[in-house]
């Protein structure tokens, strides 16, 4: 049971019946407190170790708090330079699922050039399969990873050189209008990026899944391509 003592000149006093002063009024009319968890134990305010504090504010003497926007998920890059489509591309550019991972797609680059005087339009889609191309002349890229303690990659890359055969649609993803230029003058790139807004990435799971760029048989005259994809794989 609390008592209640005051002073004329100084403070009024509330205490508990174990003499611990719970709460103090000072005589400016402010008040000092303390802060009690369950067992009666004080908990300190502030900046101290965590499991014995109580944080109430960032105070402007606050120590420097680190934050870094790097993700600490496996991260992988590859890329084709100068990769010739086929005279009329459909799927140019493919990642395939891995076995063991689930690879999640973050960010694609395109870039092409013709050696067409003035250029051409081209219908890009980015296509998502249920089953995997075959056939075609293709070549794998090499997979970087972003940190050398990452696990090697398990993702299959893919540039066509000879059109595959296209394995089953799910659908496309995006559909650009791209606008080719001579290989004289400087290329316009595509950059599709997933994952930064409250959004999924592009997800394959197993290695039938896989995802393509694909250029609708649109006659490409002397071309010239640069692709690059960025993806991360998880157990």
């Amino acid at each position: 049971m609390s008592d209640l003592s005051n002073t004329e000149s100084s403070e009024v006093t509330v205490a508990s019946s174990d003499g611990i002063n719970k709460l103090i009024v000072n005589s400016d009319g402010t008040v000092g407190s303390r802060l009690y968890d369950g067992a009666g134990s004080s908990v300190a305010k502030g900046q101290t170790t965590m499991s014995g504090s109580l944080p109430i504010t960032i105070a402007s003497d606050q120590s420097t708090i680190n934050v870094t926007l790097d993700s600490v998920k496996q991260t992988y890059s590859a890329a084709f330079i100068g990769l010739v489509p086929a005279a009329t591309p459909t799927d140019v550019f493919t990642i395939i699922g891995s076995a063991t991972k689930t690879i999640r797609i973050t960010s694609i680059r395109v870039s092409v050039s013709t050696t067409a005087g003035s250029g051409i339009l081209t219908n890009m889609n980015l296509v998502k399969r249920s089953t995997a191309d075959t056939g075609g002349t293709s070549s794998t890229a090499t997979i970087v990873p972003h940190d050398s303690n990452n696990a090697a990659g398990t993702a299959v890359v893919r540039g066509y050189t000879a059109n595959p055969t296209l394995g089953t649609a799910v659908g496309p993803i995006r559909a650009v209008r791209y606008a080719a230029t001579n290989a004289a003058a400087a290329n316009q790139e595509i950059f599709i990026e997933f994952g930064t807004r409250p959004s999924q990435t592009i997800v394959l799971r197993g290695i039938t899944q896989q995802l393509c760029v694909n250029f609708g048989s649109t006659t490409v005259t002397g071309g010239i391509s640069n692709f690059n994809i960025e993806w991360t794989e998880e157990s």
